[in-house]
């Protein structure tokens, strides 16, 4: 309203703005952002497959153009390629957001890096995936993997798994939650939705469960977001019933 009613001084604007992960942010703060900008400038990076926060983020490209910046003078490039994770890794991601079902979702190519096939495991409580996550975080720390996370579903959980793992690596497992968020190296329980932007050597998913990963869109893309983490290894644990999200060709994984 204030900018609306008295303007803004050309030395308050910028003369080009970058935005990262631009997909959560919502068009009328985008429209805001062009309303600081002195010249329309703009470098605008996301990825819809991310967009965690779709209920108030951006849902579509095209009505983002038309919206906020009326399709003027706008380069559109679609970056396809996936430098992070193994071909291996990166093919069974595709396979889960294609679920989501959206015509403008775009499949990550992944660059020729080969590696293991994500690891789906089956346990029957939570005291045996704990068990199972400590020989695996061993094994990752013996090969010489220096980050190792555990991605949960929630604060809750990763507080959980984080209060177990401490009973056996005491001060060197770290919590990142809304409280904590400061990140450094070694190994770390974090829930999914603010793993987004980071990636480790070794990724174990907690509890991929039927009971936890709905098929929706925001389970869909929380659960992508996760499995996107790792550069060299991930393992998806789960009890009960599997998510119907990882139910897909068994050539895309192995099972322990």
């Amino acid at each position: 309203m204030h900018t609306k009613l008295l303007g803004i001084d050309l030395k308050g604007k910028f003369n080009h703005i970058v935005v990262d992960e631009a997909q959560d942010y919502s068009e009328f703060q985008m429209y805001i952002l062009k309303e600081l900008s002195s010249n329309n400038s703009f470098t605008i990076v996301g990825d819809l497959s991310q967009g965690i926060h779709s209920y108030k983020g951006i849902k579509s490209w095209d009505s983002f153009m038309k919206e906020v910046f009326k399709n003027n003078e706008i380069d559109f490039l679609k970056l396809k390629k996936c430098y992070r994770s193994t071909m291996e890794i990166m093919n069974f991601a595709n396979e889960v957001i294609k679920q989501w079902n959206k015509e403008t979702v775009t499949l990550a190519e992944p660059v020729l890096r080969s590696g293991d096939k994500p690891l789906i495991v089956k346990k029957n409580n939570e005291k045996d995936i704990i068990n199972d996550i400590c020989s695996k975080i061993d094994k990752f720390k013996d090969e010489g993997h220096k980050s190792i996370a555990i991605i949960c579903k929630d604060n809750k959980e990763s507080c959980m798994v984080h209060e177990y793992l401490t009973k056996k690596y005491e001060d060197i497992v770290n919590l990142i939650t809304d409280n904590e968020t400061v990140y450094e190296g070694g190994i770390v329980v974090i829930p999914a939705y603010m793993a987004k932007g980071l990636e480790f050597d070794a990724v174990m998913i907690y509890d991929c469960s039927n009971e936890k990963y709905f098929k929706d869109e925001l389970n869909i893309k929380l659960l992508y977001v996760a499995i996107t983490r790792p550069l060299h290894k991930l393992v998806i644990y789960y009890k009960g019933e599997p998510s119907k999200l990882i139910d897909i060709d068994e050539s895309y994984y192995d099972i322990q």
